[in-house]
């Protein structure tokens, strides 16, 4: 088999149409690595590649002319998401999802245009900022991870054209926002379940928990609680994740505020729009409704033991069916990832 390793860039062309200016992308490709494969019957072959951050696609076919293809797109960084095709979207991306304080976050841009790239990190605050010139092609800073930044922040990269008169061509900028965690992993704390596959009525339910992430000397409290997969359909129950609540991604309250849209305008041209919204599903059941009496117990709060475990036990009633159990809680200043649920007290006589 052949390989094709390509970068998918876009560009923008504006043209003057009945006294107006209009614009319209311009997608193209460049490939940065290719070769050939050896691919046996019983197991698949492997490419390693180290592209720069980008957005790229992968081509693999036969050596026939007129052979199969087949390909694969994605990013290299974690790319700021933009719903507008406008040259005014500044591909950003960072290295990593998430730091810890003390580290070195890289910041990548794609610059259109040669200019000044500036970089702002905004939380409650404005947190740093970093100006450098650029050229045109793939753009990197380096910005250290503050210890008190908080939970998280945003990067706001923001690229600004000079004006170019020999081009008859007004001064632009582009703007890339990107969200990431901070510590997220030394705030949080595990939780793992271990319930029996099966448990009859009229019996005991033993729940051994087992949290990780605690500090030595650290208390933590929980609750665990075992309800009827039928009232979960009913009301397409989602469990609580304390961990997104407190540590997940904040609306940036910041303002950011130019006067580069009325230069826009000067040349009469037209703004870019942003298109978003939709319409919410209404309500539907997920199952059918229970028919006999539902099972819901609770724990109330347990204090798990120095090293994270604790042991639940629940007096099961007659019941047939099927319930998931639920484990939550929070410490002194830790969240508690909620896990998913599981399909744990099963009567397959039912």
């Amino acid at each position: 088999m052949r390989y094709e390793l390509l970068k998918l860039e876009s560009t923008y062309q504006w043209y003057r149409q009945s006294s107006s200016w209009e614009y319209e992308p311009v997608k193209s490709t460049k490939r940065v690595a290719d070769g050939d494969l050896t691919i046996a019957a019983d197991k698949p072959s492997r490419v390693t590649l180290s592209p720069q951050p980008g957005r790229y696609r992968l081509d693999v076919r036969s050596a026939e002319a007129d052979g199969p293809l087949t390909s694969v797109q994605f990013d290299v960084g974690w790319y700021s998401d933009g719903s507008a095709d406008t040259p005014d979207l500044l591909e950003t991306s960072i290295d990593q999802p998430g730091y810890q304080s003390g580290d070195t976050m890289v910041v990548s841009v794609n610059a259109r245009s040669a200019g000044k790239l500036t970089i702002n990190v905004l939380g409650d605050r404005l947190l740093t900022t970093q100006s450098t010139d650029v050229k045109e092609g793939t753009a990197q800073v380096k910005i250290p991870v503050g210890k008190d930044w908080g939970t998280g922040a945003y990067v706001v990269a923001t690229l600004r054209r000079p004006l170019d008169a020999a081009a008859l061509r007004m001064p632009g900028r582009a703007i890339g926002l990107k969200w990431f965690g901070i510590d997220k992993k030394a705030r949080s704390l595990t939780v793992g379940l271990s319930p029996p596959a099966l448990v009859r009525p009229n019996t005991t339910l033993k729940l051994p928990v087992k949290l990780d992430g605690l500090n030595p000397g650290e208390d933590a409290k929980i609750v665990v609680a075992a309800v009827d997969v039928g009232i979960l359909n009913l009301t397409n129950y989602k469990p609580p994740a304390p961990d997104d609540y407190y540590l997940g991604q904040r609306r940036m309250t910041s303002e950011i505020r130019d006067l580069y849209g009325q230069l826009i305008d000067g040349m009469q041209g037209t703004r870019g729009q942003l298109k978003t919204g939709g319409d919410s599903a209404g309500a539907e059941l997920h199952g059918s409704p229970p028919t006999q009496k539902p099972l819901a117990l609770y724990s109330g709060i347990v204090t798990v033991a120095a090293d994270g475990s604790a042991e639940i036990s629940f007096d099961i009633p007659e019941f047939a069916g099927t319930s998931a159990h639920h484990g939550g809680g929070m410490d002194r200043d830790k969240t508690l990832a909620a896990p998913p649920p599981m399909s744990s007290c099963a009567t397959p006589w039912c």
